[in-house]
C-alpha cells in the first residue's frame, strides 16, 4: 500500500500538530512493513522512512537524535533553515502566505498523479491542492470555529473551505471523541467516517531521568520546587490567567514555587498582565523557550505540578507525557481535556483566577501527591496512551478506505 502524506509540518520547531504526526509516522514506519510512505512538501516529495524521520528528528531536538548520528539531509536543512527565516514575514503579511499556498498547490497537483499513490494523507487539516485519489483529512481540533479570536487571520482564511473538502474526504481522522462530536455538529460530518485515534506518549517519558539534577542546575530549578506549564506561546493556551494567579501568591509562597513556561514562541499578543515583568525580574516567572525532549521530560520528573489552563484543545498532549513522567497535574474542565486525563488529575475552569491560586497553593501543602502510590497511578493511566496503538489504527484506517474504493463498482 503506497500512502502520500504531508510533511510540510515536519520542519523545526516543531508544534502539536509536527508532534502527533512525527510520533505517529515513526511507529507505522516500524510496525508496518508493506506500507510505503512518500512524503510532499513545498520543495517535493521524499521517501518517508526510519532514516527521513530520525534526520528530521535530529534537527528538531527530538528523541531520535539520541539514536544515533542522522545527519539531516541538505534539502531538510536548507527548508528549516528557510522556514525560520521567512516564518515572522508569514506572520505579518497575508500576501506572503497565500503565495506560499499557491506554490505549494501548483507543486502538489502537477506531481501527485505520477506518485500513484492508493491514498493521500493530509496531517494539516486541508489538502495541498485536488487530486483524484481518496483523501483524509486529520483535524485536531475546531479551536478557529469556536474561538476565531485566537487564531491569525490568514489562518482563518486558510480554513474557509475545510468544510466542503471534509465532506469529499474518504475519511476524517482526529485525536479525541470530543473533537469528532464537534466535526459532526460544526460541518454536519457523518460519524462513521471519522476515526478517532488517539496520540501516544513518546517513549522517552517513559524512561527515568538520565541526570535530572544536571538538567535543573540549567534551568536554576530544584527538584519538587517549582510549577510547570507547557505549551506554545500563543492566545488559546491562556497563560495570562494562570500568571494572573499565580500573581495572588504571596512573595514567600512564590519563593518556594517559581513558575516556569517552557515553549516556544507562536503568534499573537498573549496579554499578558501588567506585573508579569515583575515578576520575571523577580526571578519567579521564567520563560525557558524551546526545551527538547529529554529536558522536558527532566522537567516533568522534577515538577511539583503541571498545570494547563487551555481555554480549548484538541486533546493536550503535554498533560499526558507530565501524567507519564508521574507528575502532578492541574487541567482545565473544558474540551478535550476531562477525556484525556481522566480521574488522575485535577481540573478548573479555565478562567477561575481563585482556582487556580489555589491549586498553586495547594501543591505547596499536599505533600502527599508526590508519593509513590499516586505517581504510580498517573503513570499507569498514561500508559493506555501509546503509539504502537495509534499507529495499529491508522494502518486499520488506511485499509479499511483502501479496500473500500478497490471493491466499488
Amino acid at each position: 500500500m503506497r500512502v502520500g502524506v504531508d510533511i510540510g509540518p515536519l520542519l523545526p520547531p516543531f508544534t502539536g500538530v509536527a508532534n502527533y504526526e512525527y510520533y505517529l509516522l515513526e511507529a507505522l514506519t516500524q510496525d508496518a512493513p508493506d506500507l510505503h510512505l512518500d512524503g510532499f512538501y513545498v520543495g517535493g516529495w521524499t521517501k518517508v522512512d526510519r532514516a527521513y524521520l530520525a534526520a528530521a528528528g535530529a534537527l528538531a531536538g527530538k528523541s531520535s537524535a539520541a539514536n544515533g548520528d542522522h545527519g539531516a539531509s541538505p534539502a531538510l536543512s536548507r527548508a528549516a533553515g528557510l522556514k525560520r527565516m521567512l516564518k515572522p514575514l508569514a506572520r505579518r503579511t497575508g500576501l506572503f502566505h497565500r503565495a506560499h499556498q499557491m506554490l505549494r498547490r501548483l507543486r502538489f497537483e502537477s506531481s501527485v498523479t505520477s506518485r500513484r499513490l492508493d491514498l493521500f494523507h493530509a496531517f494539516n487539516f486541508r489538502m495541498p491542492g485536488v487530486c483524484a485519489i481518496p483523501y483524509i483529512s486529520t483535524i485536531y481540533d475546531l479551536s478557529f470555529v469556536r474561538y476565531p479570536q485566537t487564531h491569525m487571520d490568514v489562518h482563518l482564511r486558510f480554513l474557509e473551505p475545510l468544510g466542503r473538502e471534509l465532506n469529499n474526504a474518504a475519511a476524517i481522522h482526529t485525536i479525541s471523541e470530543f473533537t469528532a462530536r464537534e466535526i459532526v455538529d460544526v460541518f454536519g460530518a457523518n460519524r462513521s467516517k471519522i476515526f478517532v485515534i488517539r496520540p501516544g506518549v513518546g517513549a522517552i517519558y517513559r524512561e527515568a531521568p538520565r541526570d535530572l539534577d544536571a538538567t535543573l542546575a540549567k534551568y536554576r530549578l530544584h527538584r519538587h520546587c517549582y510549577a510547570l506549564t507547557v505549551s506554545t506561546l500563543e492566545p488559546r493556551k491562556n497563560l495570562k490567567t494562570l500568571i494572573e494567579a499565580y500573581a495572588r501568591l504571596s512573595a514567600d509562597e512564590r519563593l518556594l514555587l517559581p513558575l516556569c513556561v517552557a515553549g516556544p514562541k507562536g503568534w499573537g499578543d498573549i496579554a499578558l498582565p501588567p506585573h508579569a515583568a515583575a515578576l520575571e525580574r523577580e526571578g519567579c516567572l521564567r520563560f525557558l523557550g524551546y526545551v527538547p525532549d529529554n529536558e522536558l521530560r527532566d522537567l516533568y520528573h522534577g515538577t511539583r505540578v503541571m498545570l494547563y489552563p487551555s481555554i480549548y484543545e484538541g486533546f493536550g498532549m503535554p498533560v499526558i507525557e507530565a501524567l507519564a513522567c508521574g507528575a502532578p497535574a492541574v487541567a482545565s474542565n473544558v474540551a478535550s481535556l476531562p477525556e484525556a486525563v481522566g480521574s488522575v488529575a485535577d481540573l478548573i475552569e479555565p478562567l477561575d483566577l481563585d482556582g487556580w491560586s489555589m491549586a498553586l497553593r495547594r501543591s505547596l501543602d499536599n505533600h502527599g501527591a508526590l508519593s509513590e502510590d499516586r505517581r504510580h497511578a498517573r503513570m499507569r493511566h498514561a500508559q493506555s496512551f501509546t503509539w504502537e496503538a495509534a499507529a495499529n489504527a491508522t494502518l486499520q484506517m488506511y485499509e479499511a478506505n483502501v479496500n473500500s474504493v478497490r471493491s466499488a463498482p
